[in-house]
């Protein structure tokens, strides 16, 4: 009996074993799609975009792959269902994408045509559609942003931000604390140029939930939101609506 009661064990032990092979193999468990991860050639990637709880992969034939949190559409898949595999975005195919960003639940993918598309979480306006509330499952082209020729995105905890091949910084998005230096608190829904960062030839900006980062071309950088525990480096408490030199004094 004990020997009878072995072999069936050890039956069932491989019959789960195949069963889980079998699903790895076919990519199962990722909910449906195309998997990074599945059979044939391993997927080569450029650039990686990390938000608060999903993933952005570019791939260097430019495709992107996406995975993780998908609750506000964020992931581009055409529903709402989280992904624990990479899978494919597939209305990004031949779309010839140079730069991803994703945020908190949003994420943003930019063409090689200057083009920007958003898509997921925009209660607060980061998708820059022209509205607030809702959320999107697919990439949605940008229209404020055509003709801007933008060559960088950028995608906050709930803001966005885009630079122009004319230097300009365009910002939109939660705006509570000033974060997006429009010398306000008032949340935007399309993307706005902002004025105190023209002529500063800005080269990146970088967005935490409350508070915003420039940096310019010749090493200066520029602060704006939220500074109640001095994350903005400005010598004091309080604030920002606008981006403020930041000076910084080796010892």
């Amino acid at each position: 009996m004990e020997v009878l009661s072995l072999c069936s064990k050890l039956t069932k032990l491989f019959a789960i074993l195949f069963a889980s092979l079998f699903l790895v193999g076919c990519g199962g468990g990722g909910g449906g799609g195309s998997s990074g991860n599945g059979g044939g050639n391993e997927v080569k990637f450029n650039t990686i975009a990390v938000g608060f709880s999903h993933s952005l992969a570019l791939s260097n034939d430019g495709k992107v792959y996406a995975t993780g949190d998908n609750n506000y559409g964020q992931l581009s898949l055409g529903n709402f269902n989280d992904r624990d595999t990479f899978i494919e975005v597939t209305d990004l195919s031949a779309k010839n994408i140079i730069a991803i960003s994703a945020g908190y639940g949003h994420s943003l993918a930019l063409f090689n045509d200057g083009k920007v598309y958003a898509t997921g979480h925009n209660d607060e306006g980061q998708l820059g559609l022209g509205e607030y509330g809702g959320r999107r499952n697919a990439f949605t082209e940008i229209s404020g942003l055509t003709g801007k020729n933008v060559t960088a995105i950028f995608a906050g905890g709930d803001n966005s931000f885009a630079l122009s091949g004319d230097g300009k910084v365009y910002a939109t998005g939660r705006n509570y604390s000033g974060q997006l230096g429009l010398g306000d608190i008032i949340d935007r829904n399309t993307f706005e140029v902002i004025s105190g960062l023209n002529g500063k030839n800005v080269t990146a900006i970088f967005t935490g939930g409350n508070h915003s980062f420039a940096l310019s071309n010749d090493g200066k950088i520029y602060a704006a939101g939220s500074n109640y525990f001095g994350e903005l480096g400005l010598g004091e408490y309080g604030d920002r609506y606008v981006f403020t030199k930041v000076t910084v004094l080796s010892d």
